[in-house]
């Protein structure tokens, strides 16, 4: 009994530590969203297009406006009618310090994801 007391102690005390270690993948957004408004590391963005319109990108250093440090440059994804999902990774993934903010633009509709891990 006393052997499943520690093992369940040290489980309970290193899950938070595990929780951090591992890359998480945001919810979908649509607009300029304030995704992490901690410091983490970076790993990329999936964003699907209208097929139609191209997008405009730049992800920020910022928890709260699309300024401060750039995180990714602004990048134009072109409509890709045969191909509307396209991903942007990075390896070894960008450090942040103070969260992600991601700022995009289109004349049409897309929907974005970020790939991240907080608390670095």
């Amino acid at each position: 009994m006393k052997k499943f007391w520690l093992t369940t102690i040290f489980i309970a005390l290193t899950l938070p530590a595990f929780a951090t270690t591992t890359m998480v993948q945001s919810a979908d957004f649509t607009a300029d969203a304030a995704v992490c408004t901690t410091k983490g590391v970076f790993y990329g963005l999936w964003v699907t297009t209208d097929g139609a319109n191209s997008v405009t990108v730049t992800v920020y250093d910022n928890d709260t406006a699309a300024s401060g440090r750039t995180i990714f440059p602004t990048t134009v994804l072109p409509s890709a009618s045969d191909n509307r999902a396209q991903a942007l990774s990075f390896n070894p993934p960008i450090k942040y310090n103070s969260g992600i903010y991601v700022d995009i633009t289109t004349s049409g509709t897309a929907t974005y994801k970020v790939y991240y891990r907080d608390g670095n």
